[in-house]
Formats: C-alpha cells, sequence, structure tokens
C-alpha cells in the first residue's frame, strides 16, 4: 500500500550517480536531529481539525487505519528492533478496519450490557483487526503506548490487547531518565526459566507473549500464557512486574505415600 518494499526500488542506470536514499520506509522515517523543527512546528500548530462534522454525525477517525500504518512502517524498518508507537485518542474509531460505532449519532456506542449479551455489532471484528496488529507488534519487539481523552469511550476494550501484548504504557512519564541520562526503559527482552525435575512451569500472568520454547520443566496445567517455559517482553520499565505459576511434581519414590503429588505455587 505504502510502496515500503525494495522490489519496487528503481535501479540507477549505468553511469548515473546513486540518488539519495528516500526509497520505501526512509519517505516517512527519519533521525529525529533532521526533522526536530518540522515535528516541533507541527506540534506546536496542531488545532482542531476544521472539517465540518454534522450534527447527527460522530467525526470521521481511521485509528485501526493509522495504527497499521504505524505497525507496518516499523516492520518493514526495524524489525525485532526496541520503538514505541503511540496512540493518542481522541474518540472512538469510526471508519474503516478497528471500527468501534459508526459515524451515525442515532447509533449509541456499545455497553457492558450489550457486550454481556453478545449483542454489539463491532466488537468482534474490531478485537479481532487490533489483536492482529498487537501480534505483529510484539513479534517485532515493538511497543504499543494508548493514550486517550475524551468524554466518551474511544474503544479501549477492543484495543486493550495493543498494550497489553506489548507492554505498552499510559499516564506515566515514559521518558524518564535515570542518573546516567539513560532512559529507563529495555526493549525485546527475552524470559526464560529453567527449573529442577521437582517443579514444572504452569504459565506467566503479565504483558507479554510466548516465546514457545517446549521444554522438560513445561507442566500440564495451564495458567496464563502456559505450554512454554520461555516469554518475549517488548519493553521493560523499573515498573514492569510478572507471575509465574509453578506446580510441585513429587518425585516418583514418595508415590502412594501421603504426601500430595501436585502443589501449586508461584514467584
Amino acid at each position: 500500500m505504502l510502496n515500503l518494499s525494495s522490489a519496487n526500488r528503481a535501479a540507477p542506470r549505468p553511469g548515473q550517480p546513486v540518488p539519495p536514499q528516500s526509497f520505501g520506509a526512509a519517505r516517512f522515517l527519519l533521525p529525529i536531529s533532521q526533522v526536530e523543527f518540522q515535528l516541533t512546528s507541527i506540534l506546536e500548530q496542531l488545532a482542531r481539525d476544521p472539517w465540518p462534522v454534522a450534527n447527527d454525525k460522530r467525526p470521521l477517525r481511521c485509528t485501526g487505519v493509522a495504527i497499521s500504518v504505524a505497525v507496518g512502517l516499523l516492520e518493514s524498518t526495524f524489525s525485532n528492533t526496541g520503538a514505541r508507537i503511540m496512540v493518542f485518542s481522541g474518540g472512538p474509531a469510526t471508519e474503516g478496519p478497528g471500527m468501534v460505532v459508526s459515524n451515525e449519532l442515532r447509533e449509541p456506542i456499545r455497553s457492558h450490557h450489550d457486550i454481556d449479551r453478545d449483542s454489539v455489532k463491532h466488537f468482534k471484528r474490531a478485537s479481532k483487526f487490533y489483536e492482529g496488529l498487537a501480534k505483529r507488534a510484539a513479534q517485532n519487539g515493538h511497543a504499543i503506548d494508548l493514550f486517550a481523552g475524551c468524554l466518551d469511550q474511544v474503544g479501549l476494550l477492543e484495543m486493550k490487547l495493543l498494550a497489553n501484548m506489548t507492554n505498552g504504557q499510559s499516564f506515566i512519564r515514559i521518558f524518564n531518565k535515570d542518573a546516567q541520562g539513560h532512559l529507563q526503559m529495555g526493549f525485546n527482552a527475552t524470559f526464560d526459566v529453567q527449573t529442577t525435575k521437582e517443579l514444572k512451569v504452569s504459565g506467566l500472568i503479565g504483558h507479554a507473549i510466548s516465546a514457545n520454547k517446549k521444554s522438560a520443566c513445561v507442566g500440564e496445567t495451564e495458567i496464563g500464557i502456559a505450554q512454554t517455559s520461555a516469554w518475549k517482553i517488548c519493553t521493560l520499565t523499573p515498573r514492569t512486574s510478572t507471575a509465574v505459576y509453578f506446580e510441585v511434581v513429587t518425585p516418583a519414590a514418595l508415590i502412594g505415600s501421603n504426601a500430595p503429588t501436585r502443589l501449586n505455587n508461584r514467584t
């Protein structure tokens, strides 16, 4: 869609100088040193969209498309490299993939009762769309942060996996630095658990995805993200915490005694 692949790159003719690297995603992503002035000017000139909205309509918002483009740009240029996507939402998505509600005000946005009764028109389709984007971002080590500012709902329930699977943040000072001037964040972490033969891993609860590592220490009991002994965490902060659950397996020599064979534990 955005002509990001190198297959569409035109080769220079013999004898011609090589043109600047303006192909693919380089047309959209540049070092901040080259765009700081323009970026600052854009932020200072931000204003309400002047496009008129009818009284019986909601503004058209293509939030899902915007996130999809951002995910595509980063996975094309910085695959498996730490990065963040920040989503600033001022209302629900009303157009395109990820739509939460139509732009017709006569259609009310879904309520908890509607979700419980499974009578929401766009909920499943939107949730599946954002889940796909979350998986793509997580596999490439990219975090998605969600910031919402609206008196009405913005569709965070549908978008929750964007933050949950990538350990995205909201309402914290993301760019705090330590005493050495380094950002207090880490990227592309792998959490690997090794146990003795008396312990089996039941699973992990936290903002991570499975690394699909099948090992002898994986237990039968499934809790949270299970059936693996390793997980990928896209981004880390000083407040990041996870819970790992284990089952205690009684050695074969003690089977038949009064001791229980399995106990659930966590760290």
